[in-house]
């Protein structure tokens, strides 16, 4: 039986990668991808879909994807762990890999609904992906409730249905971008982002629609961040009305620039002298709200404030407001990027 903390050696999970990237299955189809774990001496059940690995983390499965593929994931972690510990669990893994198959391609975060492959865990559902339009095969660093899962699928078939399947309604892909660094690890490990596409952009009609988007989203953006080891900072705004979110570990921290003619204390916000170790400093938004710890972010309770803000100061629905690039994602390393945050539903601004 495995013990309740198990998790792989960052050994194995380079093995694993490198086992994944140099996989040639074929067609994709279930039979193909059975007679692939048969090579690496594990054993599908007779439906095909539990794969027997005798790892101590557990078996793998083989998932539809679409009618005609499938796809693997393997567990690299087992037992019931903090959040805390799932971001290192995480972030170890994302270590292990990148490793051996060099930077991801693609980051980001599947959204409420989590991956197909597995449950989503309450934390969060962030995703590295390290992608080839050929031979056509993608690796996936994704969370599982129990920790990372390592993912299998072939490129083009998985990116359609993705594309096709959920067109736009904000539940993945939450946050994605190229970077400049992919140039060197297409050249050394044949990754591309040519070709990958995303859905566009559905808003959200109303106050109501927004608000449970925007409770959800800031209930999870620390924690999905800090695996993924980035900080983005979305400004969001509107006539009368603006707002950046800084996600952290230690605690989510909101800026909001409002009217001078709304009583902002009375819907909760706080000036900045009330707020002790001030991200933001000299010259920064007016007001303050704070969230928790990343384990413990009221998201709902912000999104609550910031929905009723905009209200009173005259917005008529969330089509009023769109985010602003500015500086609002800090990848000090990489030169090149672009970021969309699809569950909130909003235009980019200038």
């Amino acid at each position: 039986m495995a013990d309740e903390t198990t998790v792989l050696s960052d050994e194995q999970v380079g093995t694993f990668a490198r086992r994944f990237r140099s996989a040639r299955p074929g067609d994709w189809s279930g039979v193909a991808m059975r007679e692939l774990v048969r090579t690496w001496g594990w054993q599908p059940d007779d439906e095909g879909t539990t794969v027997r690995t005798r790892l101590p983390t557990g078996d793998a499965r083989l998932h539809p994807a679409g009618a005609e593929h499938a796809h693997l994931s393997v567990p690299l972690a087992r037992g019931d762990a903090a959040v805390t510990a799932q971001l290192e669990r995480f972030r170890r893994a994302a270590a292990a890999v990148s490793a051996v198959l060099g930077p991801a391609t693609v980051r980001g975060t599947y959204g409420v609904f989590g991956p197909p492959h597995s449950a989503r865990p309450s934390w969060g559902s962030p995703y590295l992906r390290w992608r080839r339009p050929y031979p056509g095969d993608t690796v996936e660093l994704s969370a599982g409730p129990n920790g990372p899962e390592l993912v299998l699928h072939p490129t083009g078939p998985v990116e359609a249905w993705f594309l096709r399947g959920w067109p736009g309604d904000g539940v993945m892909c939450e946050l994605a971008w190229t970077e400049q660094a992919y140039a060197d690890g297409e050249a050394a490990h044949g990754h591309s982002f040519g070709g990958h596409e995303v859905p566009g952009v559905t808003p959200h009609e109303d106050w109501p629609a927004f608000e449970r988007a925007l409770g959800g989203w800031l209930t999870t953006v620390s924690a999905e961040q800090e695996a993924l080891g980035l900080s983005l900072a979305p400004v969001i705004g509107g006539p009368g009305f603006g707002f950046d979110v800084l996600p952290g570990r230690d605690r989510l921290v909101i800026g909001g620039f409002i009217d001078s003619a709304v009583d902002a204390p009375a819907l909760g916000w706080l000036s900045p002298d009330a707020v002790s170790d001030d991200p933001y400093g000299m010259g920064g938004p007016e007001w303050r709200l704070l969230g928790g710890p990343a384990d413990a972010v009221d998201g709902d309770g912000l999104a609550r404030v910031l929905v009723d803000t905009a209200r009173a100061c005259g917005l008529h629905g969330p089509r009023d407001l769109a985010i602003f690039d500015g500086k609002s994602a800090r990848l000090p390393d990489k030169t090149n990027y672009w970021q969309t945050f699809f569950v909130l539903g909003l235009d980019h601004g200038r």
